[in-house]
């Protein structure tokens, strides 16, 4: 059992964010899909990647 670790991963890499050092620093790459919202109670965060082939 990874303890969700995994599916973190997935669902942070489709949104284009891969942590570079757990909890302190992402490297932004292109997201899975051209537009991605991921609904939060504070408010969602929504990706887009505009022009991306």
């Amino acid at each position: 059992e990874d303890n969700g670790e995994m599916s973190a991963w997935l669902v942070l890499s489709s949104l284009g964010m891969y942590p570079l050092m757990p909890g302190a620093e992402f490297v932004l790459t292109t997201p899975m899909l051209p537009r991605m919202r991921l609904r939060r109670p504070v408010g969602d965060l929504v990706v887009e990647a505009r022009g991306d082939p």
